[in-house]
């Protein structure tokens, strides 16, 4: 499975591979990491595999709770 994983900074190798261990262990697979920096995230870890993203960046919350004030 290749999973694209973006952060808002550079990764160590020992964070990569302390991602790497625990989305092994979640999704019970052999996997490859494609690693990206984007600094609008502003924070957190962009997961995209296929059609699939799990956002978990500190820009999408943001954006979450803006669009519950807005409500």
């Amino acid at each position: 499975l290749d999973i694209k994983v973006t952060s808002a900074i550079d990764l160590n190798e020992n964070e990569k591979a302390m991602i790497r261990v625990k989305l092994k262990s979640i999704l019970n697979k052999d996997i490859e990491l494609d690693w990206a920096t984007d600094s609008s995230i502003i924070g957190g870890l962009v997961f995209e595999a296929g059609d699939n993203i799990v956002d978990n960046s500190l820009r999408y919350k943001l954006q979450e709770i803006s669009r519950n004030i807005v409500k």
